[in-house]
């Protein structure tokens, strides 16, 4: 009776091993797919790293522009309240002089107006990369949560099995 009991225990945990070794290499597949997302994320948080500092370094010269800008809307706004091209034409008897002074005058405003143009272009893709790094950053910060989890799930489930073998 007790040769019974030990052959149906040995029974049992044949059955344990054999059922349980699919999963093992289950196992280790799933535990190279993990490591596979982990380096994934690994490598997302590093190009998020990357973009931030970006960011600044966008941020830090686009105060600088900022200021060189608002220096030169000043210059212009001055000017154009001195500056009477009725005055010029009147003062000047050169039709070069008259020619070349207007023409430096619309060529200083076409670059005024396409720095604030780019600045605005510039700031608008500025909060976008912000945007996205913010939601990267929370999308990341969800997957590593699961993967995590699922790690820790398969962990414990392995380890169970294991256990309840050498119990057997």
């Amino acid at each position: 009776d007790l040769q019974r009991e030990i052959d149906e225990l040995e029974k049992l945990k044949k059955l344990s091993e054999d059922a349980t070794k699919p999963l093992e290499s289950q196992v280790q597949d799933l535990e190279k797919k993990i490591k596979n997302a982990q380096a994934g994320i690994t490598n997302a948080k590093k190009k998020a790293g990357e973009l931030s500092i970006s960011i600044d370094d966008r941020e830090k010269d686009l105060a600088k522009q900022y200021e060189i800008l608002s220096v030169r809307v000043a210059e212009q706004y001055k000017k154009a309240r001195m500056y009477s091209p009725l005055l010029l034409i009147i003062s000047t008897n050169d039709a070069a002089h008259i020619t070349k002074d207007l023409a430096y005058r619309s060529s200083v405003k076409a670059q005024d107006n396409k720095l604030i143009q780019d600045l605005g272009t510039e700031i608008l893709n500025l909060e976008n990369d912000k945007k996205k790094l913010e939601q990267d950053q929370i999308t990341l910060a969800a997957l590593q949560k699961q993967l995590d989890a699922q790690q820790s799930f398969f962990e414990k489930e392995v380890a169970k099995a294991k256990s309840y073998q050498s119990e057997l």
